[in-house]
């Protein structure tokens, strides 16, 4: 496994080849794992994700999950990946 980078309180993840793996904090999903077709859409993907745990960060903590989960939505729009919940 990666090393894990800490994107805010929320939420953690890490991106190793075409896999991105994103673990959460108090959530009854534990974790999601999105795979790509390539590596470089994970890399491009993985960066969103960090941008978003600081734009979630300025938004009040009890709303953070929603916040979250609709960037997450929107930035996958259009991209061709799998993915799995744990």
């Amino acid at each position: 496994m990666e090393n894990q980078d800490v994107f805010s309180g929320y939420f953690s993840g890490y991106v190793e080849g075409k896999e991105v793996v994103l673990h959460y904090a108090e959530s009854q999903e534990l974790a999601h794992t999105y795979v790509f077709d390539t590596e470089q859409e994970a890399e491009s993907f993985y960066q969103t994700c960090l941008k978003m745990g600081e734009l979630t960060s300025e938004v009040a903590e009890s709303k953070q999950p929603l916040a979250h989960q609709v960037l997450i939505k929107e930035s996958l729009k259009g991209k061709q990946y799998q993915t799995k919940v744990y």
